[in-house]
């Protein structure tokens, strides 16, 4: 097989910053689709970057400089999509959804006077549950369909990820 392919098939690992699945998953689980691309060339280890489709460029968790030219570079150069992978790909099914500020009021019984900001901080404490707990769930393996729906099976290893 060669080094570098136009087949997202040909991808073995996918190495993805832990930190950008919570994000894209939190930003989708607020109506801003966010997925984790792959950028062709393909290699056998390749690695997925945050990413808002419909909008010009890649959306990054780090600096621009800290992400080498090469990437974004050599898309030109091949005739290939990207391969989007969803965010709900890396976790299992038994992950908590993302709490949703409806989720999160008190109950009247707690408090019988609605208070915006004990509201907000309850809020606060949820999402910050879920981003410490959702890692717990990250899947070891995963698959999705490729840009012409050819299926995508793939390692995932994180970056920066502290699983259970």
């Amino acid at each position: 097989m060669p080094v570098e392919s136009p087949d997202p098939r040909s991808v073995d690992v996918l190495v993805v910053h832990a930190d950008d699945v919570v994000a894209a998953l939190a930003a989708t689980a607020q109506g801003r689709e966010t997925v984790l691309r792959v950028t062709p060339p393909f290699r056998r280890r390749q690695r997925a970057r945050i990413h808002v489709p419909g909008e010009m460029g890649v959306q990054q968790a780090a600096p621009p400089e800290s992400n080498p030219a090469g990437n974004d570079e050599r898309a030109e150069d091949v005739d290939a999509d990207p391969l989007l992978v969803p965010a709900e790909a890396f976790v299992d099914e038994n992950a908590q959804s993302f709490p949703r500020a409806p989720d999160t009021e008190p109950k009247p019984a707690e408090s019988p006077e609605y208070d915006v900001d004990e509201h907000f901080e309850r809020h606060e404490d949820a999402v910050a549950d879920w981003r410490e707990r959702v890692p717990e769930h990250f899947r070891e393996r995963t698959h999705v369909a490729g840009p012409s729906d050819e299926r995508c099976e793939f390692e995932v290893r994180y970056l920066g990820a502290r699983k259970g």
